[in-house]
């Protein structure tokens, strides 16, 4: 009998290209395959993702972020306890530390 993993299959990505090789040459050969697998092509486009510097989206296009904004505010300035849930996996954990740290 077959488990259910024998339905999976791995994609192995190819092989980095010469001129994108050469245009993220800055970088070592892993991370220049890594950015290449990533769609990553020029040496902008890799800086910008790696100094995670590209321009962030309006947070207040979030649904009711005012009004999570103006409670937290309420909160902090009434001295209110806050509590902070966050998920166990590792950008959950990171957030939530994020969070703690912030309020």
């Amino acid at each position: 009998m077959q488990g259910p993993n024998h339905l999976k299959r791995w994609i192995i990505y190819s092989k980095i290209d010469e001129e994108t090789d050469k245009a993220l040459e800055p970088y070592p050969q892993f991370l220049r395959q890594i950015l290449y697998n990533r769609g990553f092509r020029s040496l902008a486009e890799a800086d910008l993702y790696l100094k995670a510097s590209a321009p962030l989206a309006d947070p207040f296009l979030l649904t009711d972020m005012d009004k999570a904004v103006d409670r937290l505010l309420a909160a902090v300035n009434k001295h209110e306890e806050i509590i902070v849930y966050g998920d166990y996996d590792v950008d959950g954990v990171s957030a939530t530390v994020l969070m703690v740290e912030v309020i």
